[in-house]
């Protein structure tokens, strides 16, 4: 009777324990299951994006199992599913692509990687390991989109020193501070910082600064967060213009205020002198019809004369 019962509890006993061996890996997949990875920089509107170089920061948290890890891209989850072996649309990072899961969580700071690059595109990182391929996987929650690329534009092409010059730039993301440069590929003639947008845009004015040589210069603004990003184009800086000196206006003499006193006398003067010259015409008239009047008397005793003489 004893031996039918110490049977029967070795059987139970053989039962319960391989039960117990046989469930016990489920919580342990389970719990894979729930890991969660984040990307968690940068984010604008809880949107993460960027440019190939971009830092950014991925966390990873609830993993199963601690060890190695790695990092890869795709643009499709599926891609990082369940199952052995790994897919080739999986993109290792290019800087820090290995991890170590301690305690079930990871967190890396890192660049976006050059293999993931297609504008518009969003991305999710996949999680794998330990091992080649046939551990855990993870997909992010979240995904990376590559922005369009980065574009300059300088307005006028053609300035003098003195001028002043626009920049604008376009798909500067994330926000972030751009430096733009305007120098002959040895000096930097003018080094100015600007702020892009939550749109990736940005504007600034600039002054040529006097006396810079005339010649061809390059206007180049890069990405203070971003290697590799940036944008150039060219400004032609020629002579300054002259500017002309305004010819001095000729200073007219004030005329002397004439004196009341000087005007009176000449006036006088004047007056006399009228009248003398105006009595000259006079003396001579009757000079002449005096002059007349003798002639004829003489002429007229000539012929009384002869007259008696021929009497």
């Amino acid at each position: 009777m004893f031996k039918r019962y110490a049977a029967y509890f070795f059987i139970l006993f053989c039962c319960v324990a391989g039960s117990i061996l046989f469930i016990a890996p489920a919580p342990v997949a389970r719990a894979a299951q729930d890991a969660q990875v984040l990307i968690t920089s940068p984010l604008i509107n809880n949107v993460a994006v960027g440019h190939p170089g971009t830092k950014i920061q991925i966390k990873g948290t609830n993993f199963a199992d601690d060890g190695d890890a790695r990092l890869y891209t795709t643009p499709n989850p599926e891609k990082c599913s369940s199952g052995s072996g790994l897919s080739s649309s999986l993109k290792p990072l290019d800087t820090n692509p290995d991890v170590q899961i301690t305690n079930g969580e990871f967190q890396v700071d890192t660049t976006w990687p050059t293999n993931a690059a297609t504008p518009s595109t969003p991305y999710y990182i996949c999680v794998v390991g330990p091992g080649d391929g046939n551990g855990h996987k993870a997909v992010s929650m979240n995904t990376f989109t590559v922005a369009q690329p980065v574009s300059l534009n300088v307005s006028p092409s053609t300035a003098a020193p003195g001028d002043q010059v626009t920049i604008t730039g376009a798909n500067w993301l994330p926000p972030q501070q751009v430096n733009v440069t305007v120098g002959n590929g040895t000096n930097a003639a003018i080094t100015q910082s600007v702020n892009s947008d939550n749109n990736g845009n940005f504007s600034m004015t600039i002054t040529i600064p006097a006396g810079l040589q005339a010649q061809t210069y390059t206007v180049q603004a890069s990405a203070a967060n971003e290697q590799g990003t940036q944008a150039s184009q060219n400004i032609t800086i020629g002579q300054s213009t002259a500017t002309p000196t305004a010819a001095a206006s000729p200073t007219v003499a004030a005329s002397p205020t004439p004196n009341m006193a000087d005007a009176t006398a000449t006036a006088t003067a004047s007056s006399n002198s009228s009248a003398s010259s105006s009595g000259g015409p006079s003396s001579l008239l009757l000079f002449v019809l005096g002059g007349a009047g003798v002639l004829l008397v003489i002429i007229g005793l000539i012929l009384f004369v002869v007259y008696s003489r021929s009497r």
